[in-house]
């Protein structure tokens, strides 16, 4: 996700673990990348944050997070942590059409 993409700054993420003693270090450190846009609507997005299929929740690699399916209810015994921004009807009613709704 880039600032020009949404107008927006980047959302960054930044993941750690505990290790034996307690003390955090961190796992991940970066941009969202897992962001879906809406042409017929400007200004909406939507970043997925955070995936999880199992509670406790396991710290994953970021390839197998991506591989899981974009649904709005989290996997069973998961959750999903998003983001949604929608902007006001103002700045996109007008320039919505059919054709753009399903482009």
């Amino acid at each position: 996700m880039n600032g020009g993409a949404t107008g927006k700054r980047p959302l960054r993420r930044l993941i750690s673990v505990d290790d034996s003693e307690g003390r955090s270090r961190a796992l991940s450190d970066g941009f969202v990348d897992d962001v879906m846009l809406d042409a017929a609507c400007p200004g909406f997005c939507s970043a997925r944050v955070w995936v999880t299929d199992s509670t406790p929740a396991i710290a994953r690699p970021m390839q197998r997070r991506a591989r899981m399916p974009h649904t709005l209810e989290p996997p069973t015994g998961g959750s999903i942590f998003r983001i949604v921004t929608i902007p006001p009807d103002s700045a996109w009613n007008s320039r919505c059409s059919n054709e753009s709704v399903r482009a």
